[in-house]
């Protein structure tokens, strides 16, 4: 099965996103791969275009947010659009709240929140444009229970879970599907 769709992946050098990658490299889509390992996301590129993608890579550290505008302009020219972003690229913590540095909760927010809501924000207007998108978001049971060892991350994904489903209703009339991906 062959599919015209253009998709950005970030988090996309391991887990889950590597994985999605190789999917839809396998039905031969346009890939667009976003990491913070530059070596590693070659090696990725690689397997995916040996399994008939075409793919283009992006090395970013989702954490400088000043850059967001840059790498989305950056992502959107490299096939002209973007048919699904898969926001997959976190951070998680195995740390008390008292025990975790404040620049850690700043961190693990900027990557898992703030990053996925400014891409959104800059691919939506497109996405409308052209009749629609898919917009998939990588989250947690920990968004929606606290745990114990996990105050930013589970606040990050409860933030998640807030913006996207706002988005959802928002805009599910425009042909803008959200999917959160737990």
């Amino acid at each position: 099965m062959q599919t015209n769709k253009t998709i950005w992946i970030t988090g996309a050098s391991s887990g889950i996103g590597e994985a999605c990658a190789y999917l839809w490299a396998k039905k031969k889509a346009n890939l667009i791969l976003t990491a913070t390992r530059a070596e590693r996301l070659k090696e990725v590129q690689e397997a995916c275009i040996r399994l008939g993608a075409r793919c283009e890579v992006l090395p970013y550290d989702l954490g400088n947010l000043e850059g967001i505008d840059e790498l989305t302009d950056q992502a959107i020219a490299a096939f002209g659009t973007i048919d699904i972003a898969f926001l997959n690229a976190g951070i998680s913590q195995r740390s008390k709240a008292l025990d975790t540095a404040y620049s850690v909760d700043e961190k693990i927010m900027a990557v898992n929140f703030f990053a996925p809501v400014k891409i959104a924000k800059r691919l939506l207007p497109t996405m409308i444009l052209k009749g629609g998108g898919t917009i998939a978001i990588t989250s947690s049971i920990s968004g929606k229970f606290g745990f114990p060892l996990r105050s930013a991350y589970a606040s990050s994904k409860f933030a998640l879970y807030g913006f996207f489903e706002t988005i959802h209703a928002e805009y599910y009339d425009r042909n803008i599907r959200v999917v959160m991906v737990c």
